[in-house]
């Protein structure tokens, strides 16, 4: 076992990521918009497990739910949150009520509603343990429970102010699901899911592709143009390689690709200094001062081994941790890759049965750091929560509890500024790099939108010519 400050070295790699704020452009000259015909989208091989939004937790999220599904509010390139499927929406001065108006004539895939009833039964459903949520209930965690004032009024009250909580309803994790699929057949939502957006589930063949079809009552877009997508059909290709996708592209067998491979030498550290000579101090201090044959350090003739669980579906990440292997060496710790299925990645992390990960983050709030590391998000039976580190600091708990309270923005800022602090004297990760979010296109592709609130491509207003 290794001591905690070998832990402090190695335990976490964090990537940390946001959207580009901008996707390719087509050439000038073509007239449109030309409605018809089906794009095709080259995504990577971090294929969701379950389509439900609340159970989503891959790099594809929003790109894979966004098209059927919308959300209580739409976040604009600048911040600001607007109007979606809530019309309108009031605080109250403790920040313990939120009262939504919501839109009227909006209706799901299935012919049920969208009313209140509808938005109270979808906060039930990612609260619920049964739902099984990675992120949607750890980001409504203060949610106490709803009350229906009319058709299309809902109350909802919080347990403690949370200042996050309207940027989070933007976010695809806390999309819509039918009501009517919610009450009649919930275990369906993984492998047919219903939503109310611009496009309709068609068919899933897992390890291959999604398809959609154009959903033809669609009028409730939140970024002008109300009116059905352009598009008859979008459908999205999984291919595992990068170079299999830019390939790909330039043969025309898709027309957009994403997670377009960055160049990177994954060098630009944030914050925290590196110091071999310290680190060779520390680990001989902590009885690692014998090597073996390899150069790895030995205490009681034992190797010091770091375990790092990788799917290979991410070659970014397989590319981090490669070097952080190679990295680790130098200082005589071994890390090694255990190459494994996304379900066992999945339940090894839960159990905390890892030395080593690299991770995405790609949020609209602060409150990712009371998601990534209070106490409060450590793994239960009850509950999957995203302190993957399993991190526990009665000081940094205070500071994000704090944070997410405060309804005054500057206050708010200090606050989250010291949880900063504390975080990089912890160091239970470390921040490499912003990774953009790079999307590439043939010039006959048009109109390709993003999602703000998370940082994705979004399909409503693209055609092809």
């Amino acid at each position: 076992m290794l001591t905690r400050s070998t832990m402090l070295l190695v335990t976490a790699l964090l990537l940390a990521g946001c959207g580009a704020d901008a996707t390719p452009q087509p050439a000038a000259g073509d007239v449109g918009p030309k409605p018809g015909g089906t794009l095709v989208l080259g995504e990577n091989a971090d294929e969701p497990a379950c389509l439900d939004p609340h159970q989503l937790s891959t790099t594809n999220t929003t790109v894979v739910g966004r098209p059927i599904f919308d959300s209580l509010l739409w976040q604009d390139a600048e911040g600001d949150l607007k109007p979606w499927l809530a019309s309108a929406w009031k605080v109250s001065d403790d920040g313990l009520t939120y009262t939504f108006t919501l839109r009227d004539g909006v209706t799901f895939h299935d012919g049920s509603a969208w009313n209140a009833e509808a938005l109270k039964l979808n906060l039930e459903h990612m609260r619920d343990p049964a739902t099984k949520s990675p992120l949607a209930a750890s980001y409504i965690a203060p949610y106490r429970d709803a009350k229906v004032v009319d058709e299309h009024t809902l109350q909802v009250r919080l347990s403690s102010p949370y200042s996050a909580f309207l940027n989070v309803l933007a976010q695809s994790y806390l999309a819509m699901l039918s009501p009517e699929q919610l009450k009649e057949a919930p275990a369906s939502t993984c492998e047919h899911p219903v939503g109310s957006g611009p496009f309709v589930f068609d068919k899933w063949t897992k390890g291959q592709s999604i398809t959609y079809r154009k959903n033809p009552g669609y009028t409730w877009a939140p970024t002008g143009r109300t009116g059905p997508a352009y598009l008859d059909g979008l459908e999205i290709r999984f291919l595992a390689e990068d170079a299999t996708r830019y390939n790909a592209l330039l043969a025309g067998e898709v027309n957009v690709i994403d997670n377009t491979p960055p160049a990177s030498d994954f060098t630009a550290g944030r914050g925290i200094s590196h110091d071999p000579a310290k680190a060779s101090t520390l680990l001989d201090e902590a009885g690692w001062s014998a090597k073996d044959k390899d150069g790895i350090r030995l205490k009681d003739g034992k190797r010091l081994t770091a375990v790092a669980i990788d799917t290979g579906v991410n070659p970014q990440n397989t590319q981090i941790l490669v070097q952080a292997q190679a990295a680790a060496a130098k200082a005589g710790i071994e890390i090694r890759i255990d190459n494994v299925t996304a379900q066992e990645s999945q339940d090894r992390t839960g159990k905390g049965d890892f030395d080593v990960s690299v991770g995405i983050w790609t949020t609209n709030t602060a409150d990712v750091l009371w998601i990534q590391y209070s106490s409060k998000n450590i793994t239960t039976p009850e509950r999957r929560g995203q302190n993957t580190t399993r991190l526990a600091d009665d000081d940094l708990d205070k500071l994000l509890e704090e944070a997410r309270a405060r309804t005054n923005a500057a206050e708010r800022a200090g606050i989250y500024g010291k949880a900063q602090t504390r975080l990089l004297e912890l160091a239970p990760a470390i921040p490499l790099y912003d990774r953009p979010s790079l999307v590439s296109a043939q010039k006959r592709v048009h109109g390709l939108t993003w999602d703000y609130a998370y940082g994705a491509v979004t399909f409503h207003d693209a055609w092809v010519s």
